[in-house]
């Protein structure tokens, strides 16, 4: 091991019907997986390009505990 501690964590997110996949490089806060997954039983979210507009509007809001490290 080289000393260094990554909390970056998979995040998994499969729509119904889904072929494709879709990469989501930006950074977010899994904390906010509940809202998101809200979104999409409300039908605001419906497919993955929608789940990304979304973090993009709203994961940055989201904070996160371990900025300050």
């Amino acid at each position: 091991m080289d000393g260094k501690f990554d909390r970056r964590v998979p995040f998994l997110l499969k729509f119904a019907g889904q072929k494709q996949g879709l990469l989501y490089a930006a950074q977010f806060n899994t904390l906010g997986s509940q809202d998101l997954l809200l979104a999409v039983l409300r039908g605001e979210v419906a497919d993955a390009a929608a789940a990304s507009q979304w973090l993009d509007a709203h994961g940055p809001s989201i904070p996160n505990p371990y900025a300050h490290q």
